[in-house]
């Protein structure tokens, strides 16, 4: 009678551990199949607005996103972020066999890099060229 209580012991860890497991956190499923890149608004590309939006969603059982939305970063770039992560795709993630939804936190990153200092020399060059014409323009004054 002993050996039976301690066998089931054992056999009620082992079960209870396997249970509060998720197969994709070890390898078995999930992870990114597929990303799209955000593309960057042309709005606030033009105003130099860079930084880090942060997206929250579902994982499906079928490893499509669902529920996106953002929640911080800037406003101009939050509906980029969301259309973006919205074609992503992840290998399904697993509980004892079955596929299961998983909540996910993303931040998706938008930064021009060179091209921020790039598009402020373009509008200094744009600046400095519409005031030399300006000036082209001014009648040069008569000496009396």
């Amino acid at each position: 009678m002993t050996r039976w209580r301690i066998w089931l012991l054992v056999m009620s860890v082992v079960v209870s551990v396997g249970a509060l497991r998720l197969n994709g956190q070890t390898g078995d499923g999930g992870g990114l199949a597929s990303t799209a890149p955000a593309a960057y608004p042309l709005a606030a590309k033009a105003a130099g607005i860079e930084g880090n939006v942060v997206v929250k969603g579902v994982i499906g059982k079928d490893g499509t996103m669902r529920d996106v939305r953002a929640v911080k970063g800037p406003q101009e770039l939050r509906q980029a972020a969301v259309d973006a992560v919205m074609r992503w795709v992840y290998h399904p993630y697993f509980h004892n066999g079955s596929a299961v939804d998983v909540e996910t936190t993303i931040t998706v990153n938008f930064s021009m890099g060179d091209k921020k200092k790039k598009v402020e020399e373009q509008a200094k060059a744009k600046a400095q060229a519409e005031l030399a014409k300006a000036a082209s323009d001014i009648p040069a004054a008569v000496p009396k």
